[in-house]
């Protein structure tokens, strides 16, 4: 099984709504990510699909104005933290979970012939199989690339 880093744990905790399908079918769900145009922001955090990667880049940021009707005018600094995965190290790991784990996640995922989808579930399966991969030493990313 490939171990991630705790930079890419991190990352694929914050993007567990965008993996859940290559939990539950590695190759067709990397595939169709890669294929995706994702991307957003929200918090101090943003991510796109593109190049290949899933990339997130965290900000700091600061509220520089309130208005009396709620609204806010922020300031953010430049990321503090990048984070990119491969999609193939994306698939490598994702192929790589406890069989188990990836069943339940089809499960969870599917909508035909019966429609068991809840994605409530395959967000906790996703969360698990993120925990499972504990992070890596620097000479272990070596050795997959």
């Amino acid at each position: 099984m490939i171990m991630l880093t705790d930079d890419e744990r991190k990352l694929l905790h914050k993007c567990h709504s965008h993996i859940g399908y290559a939990v539950a079918s590695p190759k067709a769900g990397v595939s169709h990510l890669a294929q995706s145009q994702a991307g957003g922001a929200g918090g101090g955090f943003q991510y796109q699909v593109g190049g290949g990667a899933l990339t997130g880049n965290w900000r700091r940021f600061e509220v520089v104005e309130s208005t009396s009707g709620g609204g806010r005018t922020l300031r953010f600094s430049e990321p503090h933290l990048c984070v990119s995965i491969t999609m193939k190290r994306l698939q490598q790991w994702a192929s790589g979970l406890p069989a188990e784990l990836r069943e339940r996640a089809q499960v969870a995922w599917a909508t035909y012939p019966v429609n068991t989808r809840n994605l409530n579930d395959l967000e906790a399966i996703v969360h698990e199989g993120i925990d499972l991969s504990a992070p890596a030493e620097q000479l272990e990313l070596f050795e997959v690339a």
